[in-house]
C-alpha cells in the first residue's frame, strides 16, 4: 500500500520543535509509555537552542511523515536522527501516530528514512519503548526492526510497585530501620549555587557510579542544568550521601527521584520515579544504595503531584542483567511492567 504523504527532515526551530514534542506528547498519551527517551528530548532541545549560534552541523535530525494534503502539515510519524561519533554508536527512536497505524506506514517511512541517514545503518542502535512482556508477543515495533535485521542488544524493565495504605507504612518503616555509616551525612540537593558546587560534584560521582554505562555516565553539567530547569525538578527528592571524612566532601552515592508534572489519572498514575541510584564505587558494598533508596521511596510514597493528588504507584527502569538490583527492587514489592529493548544492526 502506498500512502499519501510529504517525507521530511523537520528544521529544528521552536515552531517545529513544539510540533514534534506535540506529537510525542500524543503518543505517549495513546501508548502509556514514551516513544521517545529523555535524553533524546533533551538533545533536541539542545541543538534547538544552538541552531541558530552555531557554525557546526547539526548531529540531531527529525526525519518526519507529514500529511500530503495542502491545508494539514500534521505528523504521521517521526524518526529522531542522533548522529554517530567517532567512539559512539548513533541513535533512532521513531514513533507513528496512532490514527496512521494499522496500516503500513511505519514500513514505508522507516525504509525512507534508511536511505536518508547521515551515517551508514550499521552505526546506529534503536530503542523500541514500552514493548510487550516476553509473553510470546512481539509488538508491530519489534517486527519492524527484525525485518531490517536488527536485533536485540540491551532489555531494560519498567518495574511498578502500587502503593496503597499498607505498601506506604511498609517503606516507611524499612527507611526508619536503616542508618547511615558516621562518615556519610545525609542531605538533599543544593540548588543555590549549584553549577559551582553540587553540580561539579554531582558529575563526577556519576561518572565514576556509571564508568561503564552507555548513556547515563556521560552526561555532563548542561545535561544536569536541563532537568535542574525543568517543571519536575524538586531538589528535596534528590538524596545525597556525602563523605564528610576527607579533606574535600565528596558524593559516595545518590538517590534522584522524579514526579513528572501533567499525569492524567489511572491504574498506576500519577506515578513517582525511582529516577537514578549511582553509588561510587569507593562506597559500593555496604548496603549504601539500599539505604538511600529506602529513603527515597518512603519520600514518594508519601509525596504529591503539582496537583496536591497522592501518588498511586513508584516507577523505576533497570537493566535485564542486573541482578543485584532487580532482587532488591522484587524484594520491595516491584514488579515487571514493561519492557523496552535497544537494538543494532545484526553481526554478519
Amino acid at each position: 500500500m502506498t500512502h499519501h504523504y510529504t517525507y521530511s527532515i523537520l528544521p529544528l526551530d521552536a515552531d517545529h520543535l513544539q510540533r514534534f514534542e506535540a506529537f510525542a506528547r500524543a503518543v505517549h498519551s495513546h501508548d502509556g509509555v514514551p516513544a521517545f527517551s529523555e535524553q533524546t528530548l533533551i538533545e533536541l532541545a539542545k541543538a534547538s537552542a544552538s541552531a541558530n549560534s552555531s557554525a557546526e552541523e547539526p548531529r540531531v535530525y527529525v526525519h518526519a511523515a507529514l500529511s500530503a494534503t495542502e491545508s494539514d502539515s500534521t505528523i504521521l510519524a517521526a524518526l529522531v536522527e542522533i548522529l554517530p561519533s567517532e567512539s559512539e554508536p548513533g541513535l533512532l527512536e521513531a514513533a507513528v501516530a496512532p490514527a496512521s497505524r494499522g496500516e503500513h506506514l511505519g514500513h514505508e517511512f522507516f525504509e525512507s528514512v534508511l536511505s536518508s541517514l547521515h551515517a551508514p545503518v550499521e552505526r546506529y542502535t534503536l530503542w523500541v519503548h514500552g514493548s510487550a512482556t516476553d509473553t510470546g508477543i512481539i509488538s508491530p515495533a519489534d517486527s519492524l526492526v527484525r525485518e531490517y535485521s536488527f536485533a536485540p542488544v540491551r532489555t531494560l524493565f519498567k518495574m511498578v510497585l502500587p502503593l496503597d495504605s499498607a505498601a506506604r507504612e511498609s517503606l516507611a518503616e524499612a527507611a526508619d530501620a536503616r542508618t547511615l555509616p558516621e562518615t556519610l551525612l545525609s542531605r538533599t540537593f543544593e540548588v543555590q549555587n549549584y553549577l559551582q558546587a553540587d553540580g561539579p560534584a554531582w558529575i563526577e560521582a556519576n561518572a565514576a557510579a556509571f564508568a561503564h554505562h552507555p548513556e547515563q555516565g556521560k552526561l555532563v553539567l548542561e545535561d544536569l542544568v536541563q532537568r535542574v530547569e525543568s517543571e519536575w525538578f524538586r531538589p528535596e527528592g534528590f538524596f545525597i550521601a556525602e563523605d564528610s571524612s576527607a579533606a574535600k566532601p565528596s558524593i559516595a552515592a545518590y538517590v534522584w527521584t522524579k514526579i513528572p508534572v501533567g499525569q492524567s489519572a489511572g491504574e498506576y498514575s500519577p506515578a513517582g520515579e525511582i529516577y537514578v541510584v549511582g553509588i561510587h564505587p569507593n562506597a559500593q558494598g555496604g548496603g549504601l544504595g539500599r539505604t538511600l533508596t529506602l529513603k527515597a521511596l518512603a519520600y514518594l510514597a508519601l509525596a504529591q503531584d503539582e496537583q496536591g493528588r497522592n501518588l498511586r504507584a513508584i516507577e523505576l527502569y533497570v537493566d535485564e542483567d542486573n541482578t543485584p538490583a532487580l532482587t532488591l527492587y522484587e524484594s520491595l514489592g516491584f514488579g515487571v511492567h514493561t519492557i523496552d529493548r535497544m537494538y543494532a544492526p545484526a553481526q554478519p
